[in-house]
């Protein structure tokens, strides 16, 4: 099985850098702290310069993700194979794929594997030995497949890495997970919120409406998984605000009463001296179906327009650079905020006192 950490690293992590320096209320390039006070109307309700918006750019399911994959596996590195010539049981050797890809068998050394199916690997042992043998019968078993997981995290009874050995459904991965944590834990802090859950797949979110689908029934949700997908149930009572992008020190903020987008990204140290402040993003709600907003920081720090008051969840992404369409550019930030946030939670279950979540690149 593999660590978790893998999946961290195949996700390419890298802080965000780019674009012009922020004048300050006096022509300062230094990032200020201070929150400008939000204004209250007649009714004393906060108004905040931020306009949320709903986003539903994540696509939709395809005929294609709720049927299992029927091609023939393709081997990995770290899959155990037992392999023999059959006339010949002293040559049975147990062996696995190497991290170079390939297998070693008797005189047959260094056989490329990675990627080929059993059929098709003991043809090419075949093909060696018959240097050696007049008419080598060369059979080749798969033990035990290690190079396809899955992994699920977040509010389920036994979070973690999973082997991908056959057909797996979300339903069937959540149940290989001991189920919601909510059914054996009545906690209230531990309650599952299957509305912000969501599933990435090859570093892009899926469409997958997990509430509809446990709590609704709903079939058309239940996508087959692929490896390496990625499978996260958040609490219903997880009071984190994630400051990613282009800013000092990405990290996840406990949420306090009257926290602001200014007072937040100071305790991340501010936007990055480069960072492209004028398009400021904050995500609210489920991921598969967000709010958002896009607020000018430089205006919100010159005291031109409201500060905004942040809510526990959000995720303030800070741009590196310019960009032109909202639609284009959301999918890729939605997906890659996602991502952090996954990569920060798998870290933590390897290790509770895991460093806050790096940021997930934009290209």
């Amino acid at each position: 099985m593999k660590p978790i950490v893998h999946f961290c690293l195949l996700i390419f992590l890298g802080s965000l850098v780019s674009c012009d320096p922020i004048p300050g209320k006096n022509g300062s390039n230094r990032f200020d702290p201070r929150a400008h006070a939000s204004q209250v109307d007649s009714s004393g309700a906060m108004t905040t310069s931020a306009n949320f918006k709903k986003f539903n750019g994540t696509g939709s399911i395809s005929k294609s993700m709720l049927r299992p994959k029927t091609d023939d596996y393709r081997l990995g590195q770290g899959d155990n194979l037992t392999i023999e010539l059959t006339d010949k049981p002293e040559t049975r050797q147990v062996t696995r794929v190497m991290p170079d890809g390939l297998v070693y068998f008797d005189l047959a050394q260094g056989v490329p594997a990675e990627g080929k199916t059993i059929e098709e690997l003991t043809a090419a042992i075949t093909k060696k030995m018959q240097v050696f043998e007049q008419r080598p019968l060369v059979r080749v078993t798969l033990d035990e497949i290690t190079s396809r997981n899955y992994f699920i995290l977040g509010q389920v009874n036994t979070p973690g890495t999973y082997p991908l050995t056959r057909p797996l459904t979300v339903l069937d991965a959540i149940s290989e997970a001991g189920g919601l944590a909510s059914a054996l834990n009545t906690d209230l802090e531990s309650l599952p919120d299957l509305s912000s859950a969501y599933i990435v797949r090859r570093n892009k979110m899926l469409p997958v409406d997990c509430q509809s689908l446990v709590e609704g029934g709903d079939t058309s949700q239940n996508i087959y998984l692929e490896p390496d997908d990625y499978i996260y149930i958040p609490s219903t009572q997880d009071a984190k605000v994630y400051l990613l992008g282009s800013v000092t020190d990405p990290k996840s903020i406990t949420y306090k009463g009257g926290t602001t987008l200014v007072s937040a990204l100071a305790r991340a140290g501010g936007p990055t001296p480069k960072a492209y402040r004028q398009k400021t993003i904050i995500l609210r709600g489920s991921l598969t179906k967000p709010e958002y907003a896009i607020v000018d920081f430089n205006q919100v720090l010159n005291g031109g327009a409201t500060d905004v008051p942040l809510e526990p969840g959000d995720i303030v992404w800070m741009p590196r650079s310019p960009w032109e369409k909202a639609e284009e550019y959301l999918v890729q930030v939605v997906s890659a905020a996602a991502q952090s946030v996954a990569v920060y939670q798998g870290g933590r279950l390897v290790d509770p006192d895991a460093a806050q979540p790096a940021t997930i690149g934009i290209q």
